[in-house]
């Protein structure tokens, strides 16, 4: 049985909870790193995708129809099924806890897809933000010189994954990023992949992603905690860490995108996939005067966070910029050369670019999903954090 090719960002919420339900609120999640916790772990990851998988197969047998199925060209077809399943280098990765000192309460304004995923419900909410957990795939741990200097690739899950732990890595698109083959194009290099402290409230909906934020505040609640955990993470591996690259997903791209602009002196690269932000031009100026390399990543038909409403008002903006390479492609594709489809409640394939991400924008047979990054995402880092 193979896993279906994404389950990220906003409409994964309800797939998390009925079918991964290993997750908990992170806040609440202590550091493990003996031998036992990761024989568990590594157990967790097996249960989670077979849950998973045996979800949207269920759902797959209704066999729904995209609503974009119309506009298929002669030739083009649907694809359910990614060429790097998901699950299988979960154990790549070692969880860490962040400590974070902040201990006040916040009251933010959060944003979060409703019931069954139909419509948006935005509310407030007194929280502290808590420690955090994260995961990282340390290149030394697995044969890279540990005198070493290596890139850091610090990755924003979309909205609803951290409920399933370890498994946001794969939704988020980064789990093949540290096989010994993907790592052997472009790095070695670090991956940090943290979790929001997420929890579902009585509806089911995600509460505290990476959108949340105080009112009249314009960046994430959980942004000085993450400078402070990647912080941390530079002492701690101090003398060998290098360039820092910054990706994000759906709800985990208006992290990226806010992390960039809070520390702009400290990003060298920024790979953005459906982010949930439309940001203003002065914020792009910010962007362009820094310099640093921004690979902007969005299907024309995404069904969940619209091309019309999201992109089209900062695409010329973003094409005229010479640090940006925008490539709003007419489809997210798979590795078979399919249109990608994934359905649970709602079809979310197109807004699920990062399954493409997550298999280097690179076909079967070797060619490039997109012209602008022939050598894939991998060339592209290798490009820009060498």
């Amino acid at each position: 049985m193979s896993i279906r090719n994404s389950l990220v960002a906003f409409a994964c919420t309800a797939l998390l909870l009925a079918g991964c339900s290993s997750g908990t609120s992170t806040a609440d999640t202590d550091a493990t790193t003996d031998e036992a916790a990761t024989t568990e772990a590594t157990e967790t990851a097996a249960e989670t995708t077979e849950a998973t998988d045996e979800a949207v197969d269920a759902a797959a047998d209704e066999n729904p129809t995209p609503p974009w199925a119309d506009d298929l060209k002669e030739g083009e077809f649907i694809s359910t099924t990614s060429s790097c399943p998901m699950g299988e280098h979960l154990d790549l990765f070692d969880e860490h806890t962040y400590t974070n000192p902040d201990t006040e309460t916040h009251t933010i304004e959060y944003s979060t897809p409703g019931p069954n995923n139909e419509g948006m419900i935005t509310g407030t909410l007194d929280v502290q933000v808590g420690d955090l957990t994260y995961y990282v795939y340390d290149p030394t741990a697995h044969g890279a010189d540990p005198e070493g200097t290596y890139p850091v690739l610090l990755w924003f899950h979309g909205s609803g994954n951290a409920l399933s732990g370890n498994f946001a890595i794969s939704a988020a698109g980064a789990e093949y990023f540290a096989t010994d083959e993907w790592q052997a194009k472009f790095g070695p290099a670090y991956i940090i992949c943290p979790l929001a402290n997420e929890f579902a409230d009585e509806n089911g909906s995600t509460m505290m992603n990476w959108i949340s934020h105080e009112s009249g505040v314009n960046t994430s609640v959980y942004s000085s905690a993450l400078k402070g955990l990647v912080d941390e993470f530079m002492t701690e591996h101090e003398g060998h860490t290098g360039k820092l690259a910054v990706v994000g997903t759906s709800a985990g791209g208006y992290m990226a995108y806010h992390y960039a602009l809070d520390y702009v002196d400290t990003v060298n690269a920024l790979l953005l996939m459906a982010p949930a932000y439309t940001p203003t031009e002065e914020e792009l100026d910010t962007l362009e005067e820094a310099g640093f390399p921004i690979l902007h990543l969005k299907s024309l038909h995404d069904e969940m966070l619209t091309y019309e409403e999201y992109t089209a008002p900062v695409r010329d903006k973003l094409d005229s910029m010479a640090n940006v390479t925008n490539i709003c492609t007419e489809w997210a594709k798979n590795g078979d050369g399919g249109v990608s489809s994934l359905f649970y409640g709602i079809e979310m394939g197109q807004h699920c670019i990062c399954a493409s991400v997550g298999q280097d924008m690179m076909f079967d047979d070797g060619t490039p999903m997109e012209e602008q990054i022939p050598a894939g995402v991998t060339g592209w880092f290798k490009e820009v954090l060498s």
